[in-house]
């Protein structure tokens, strides 16, 4: 029998937890969780967990495991990016998302799902452009429906906040007169 702390029993958590968390994320979660008791350093462990708690909609939580695994790895762009858009989307606080979807973007501005994620929290505090200039770049090779959603959903709020210009053309149409109310004297 292989001891629970042991190298061995460790990697086998993991790996459970690898390949569980999107069909079962609350047997990843209790696998994480013995990483984390086995090391509490773990980053990778504290991340694991925060994606299952998500998953499980346990938002909170898994914005205390993010912030863990991220104040342990402090340059991984992807724990960044998971907190950032699980601050903008789960608990409405596009705000709270935008300088860590700003700092994954600058280490890996490459990543698509990153500059999404990064364009949709900037449409969400009112820079509409700055978004959309960012996810054009982004998905010059056309991107993937959710990202054309995103890219529709900025030019709308664009062409919204744009001021409506009457026209100066005189209508030659008689003006209507509006209908008597009954209860006026007619």
């Amino acid at each position: 029998m292989v001891p629970p702390d042991s190298e061995d029993a460790l990697f086998a958590h993991r790996h459970l937890t690898e390949l569980t968390v999107e069909a079962e994320p609350w047997k990843a979660a209790l696998s994480a969780r013995r990483l984390i008791a086995a090391n509490p350093d773990d980053d990778q462990g504290w991340a694991l967990l925060a994606l299952a708690l998500t998953l499980l909609s346990h938002y909170q939580a898994a914005v205390r495991a993010y912030r863990r695994a991220l104040a342990l790895s402090p340059r991984n762009p992807w724990y960044a990016h998971n907190l950032g858009h699980l601050l903008d989307v789960a608990l409405d606080r596009p705000n709270d998302g935008l300088a860590l979807l700003q700092s994954a973007h600058r280490q890996e501005p490459q990543e698509t799902e990153i500059a999404s994620s990064y364009a949709h929290a900037l449409g969400r505090v009112g820079k509409i452009e700055e978004a959309r200039d960012l996810l054009r770049r982004s998905i010059r090779d056309g991107g993937n429906r959710e990202q054309r959603a995103l890219l529709a959903w900025l030019d709308e709020a664009t062409a919204e906040r744009q001021p409506v210009r009457r026209r100066k053309t005189r209508s030659t149409a008689p003006t209507e007169k509006a209908p008597r109310r009954k209860g006026r004297g007619a």
